[in-house]
């Protein structure tokens, strides 16, 4: 028993489509698996030695001169600056009649101090705006009446006081000493990480806040 055959040997020239589509799509993998892509984050510089990388263990092996300004973070996520407590603030806002035109992110901006339009896009998508309880869209127009809850970080509120006090001073060469406690969210440190950039600090220095001798000392195993 025989089989047709329906197989044809090729005699014409290959079609170079078929070739063109696999080196496009490869180019496409190469570029978005490359440098060329921005990669988001904070830059840390590690120190260099002999065996690898090492982290500086203290501000004298920072490598960084004075002016200094250090900020204080402790378990709560309270902020200390210059000797003033910073904690995190809660707001609740009522829109009014004549501000029903505007939307959301403008609204924030508007009724919260020191928060200018990008902040309070920021606020809004990471969820700390709240209109009647519902997160929202930064586009989102409130109606008259309704409730708008803002939950401020204390990175947010510590933004004006900085800028208000240190607004007149060159800090490119100057570095933000960033002393948090262990338990202080990752969230938290980049966000003050964020901060020194757009206040202009030339460096952040990242370190552990000091232990806190005010209390008596308790050995272990005593109540």
């Amino acid at each position: 028993m025989k089989f047709s055959r329906n197989v044809k040997v090729m005699h014409g020239r290959l079609d170079a489509g078929p070739f063109m589509g696999v080196l496009f799509l490869t180019t496409l993998l190469m570029i978005f698996h490359s440098n060329l892509v921005f990669k988001p984050g904070v830059s840390v510089a590690l120190g260099e030695r002999a065996e690898g990388f090492q982290l500086p263990v203290s501000g004298r092996q920072s490598g960084v001169a004075d002016p200094v300004i250090a900020i204080t973070v402790n378990d709560q996520e309270t902020l200390f600056f210059q000797g003033k407590e910073i904690p995190a603030q809660q707001l609740l806002l009522t829109v009014e009649e004549d501000e029903k035109s505007r939307d959301l992110a403008g609204f924030v901006a508007s009724r919260v101090d020191g928060i200018g339009p990008t902040r309070a896009d920021w606020l809004i998508e990471s969820g700390r705006v709240k209109v009647n309880g519902t997160r929202k869209r930064p586009k989102h127009r409130p109606s008259a009446g309704e409730r708008v809850e803002v939950r401020l970080p204390a990175s947010e509120r510590v933004r004006p006081r900085m800028q208000a006090e240190l607004g007149g001073l060159d800090l490119s060469s100057a570095a933000l000493l960033i002393q948090a406690d262990k338990s202080v969210r990752h969230e938290t440190i980049v966000q003050l990480c964020t901060l020194a950039a757009d206040l202009g600090f030339g460096q952040a220095l990242l370190a552990t806040r000091p232990p806190d001798f005010s209390g008596p000392f308790a050995e272990d195993g005593a109540k």
